[in-house]
């Protein structure tokens, strides 16, 4: 009877001249002890690709489409460089019941859109699709982003706020532009979904408090609907945000466990599917649209929480 061999995938950060070489030393040392029981093969963080859909999360190696879930174990050789892209390995391997070491890898803190995206996506929460890829590969994919997207796409830095670093991309000079204005940056692309205006849906304490409309004034301009790029501003009643898209708020706070939160949300024009743009950790207080509003709901959570706790 055939038995299949194990196959490892041991992660790096090596990259350079120096480093790579001394984790081909590194592998070629483990295959000399293991004597052909295990099969071994090391990839830096370069080399792998991830897609986040809705309810799917794929992660696969770039030059031969191999996709982690068909390795029996990976070992996070390295990984403090990248580490959010690390930690959106683990969920994926979670996911998909692979083995893999670092465990401390599961308790990472979504730092950027990254973790954000696979912990959502995982959810079964609506995002748009959504493909990332580190910095220096992306001069090279302009058409695998387009393929999987579509023209116009998304643009943005990973970790980008008030609609900075983020583009509408329709050529590819569009694209090779916005890569050049920002080397040190890390982008995602992200399927473009038509609108005219979004959503903060602010929650406290679990509870959704204020929701603000954000519309822009110049389609033509601009695409982003963030108040600090002169989108207008405008108070919505809570109760005109139907249930079930209350229901979406609220659980994609609860599933990056954030008791306060704004959840950025989006309505696709002509179908009226939402989308969650962002969970924002720590959304506008005393700044911008309607902070008295914002204020008068953060003074009474804040009493309310420390009564309960002196209880």
């Amino acid at each position: 009877m055939n038995v299949k061999t194990p196959r490892v995938l041991v992660l790096s950060s090596a990259e350079t001249e120096e480093s790579v070489p001394l984790n081909d030393h590194f592998i070629a040392e483990l295959h000399k002890r293991i004597n052909g029981e295990i099969d071994i093969e090391w990839h830096n963080y370069h080399a792998i690709r991830v897609e986040f859909k809705q309810g799917s999360l794929r992660v696969w190696l770039a030059e031969s489409g191999t996709e982690l879930k068909d390795f029996d174990f990976v070992y996070y050789k390295s990984f403090f460089r990248h580490s959010e892209y690390a930690g959106v390995i683990a969920s994926y391997l979670d996911a998909h019941n692979v083995p893999f070491v670092s465990s401390e890898l599961r308790n990472h803190i979504p730092l950027t859109k990254l973790t954000q995206l696979s912990r959502l996506s995982l959810a079964d929460l609506p995002i748009a699709k959504t493909v990332f890829m580190l910095h220096d590969q992306w001069p090279s994919e302009y058409a695998t982003a387009v393929q999987s997207l579509g023209v116009p796409f998304i643009f943005k830095s990973t970790d980008g706020s008030g609609g900075e670093e983020n583009y509408l991309i329709h050529t590819e000079e569009e694209f090779q532009a916005a890569l050049a204005a920002f080397p040190k940056l890390q982008f995602i692309a992200q399927q473009y979904i038509e609108n005219d205006s979004d959503l903060r849906v602010l929650i406290v304490g679990g509870e959704i408090k204020l929701i603000i409309k954000r519309q822009r004034t110049d389609a033509e301009a601009t695409h982003l609907n963030n108040t600090s790029q002169g989108a207008d501003a405008f108070l919505q009643p809570i109760e005109e945000l139907a249930p079930e898209h209350q229901l979406v708020a609220l659980e994609s706070s609860r599933i990056m466990q954030r008791e306060i939160a704004g959840v950025d949300l989006l309505f696709e024009l002509g179908t009226g599917r939402p989308y969650i743009l962002e969970v924002n950790a720590s959304p506008q207080i005393a700044s911008g649209a309607f902070a008295e509003e914002k204020l008068a709901i953060y003074t009474e959570y804040f009493i309310n929480v420390v009564k309960s706790a002196q209880k």
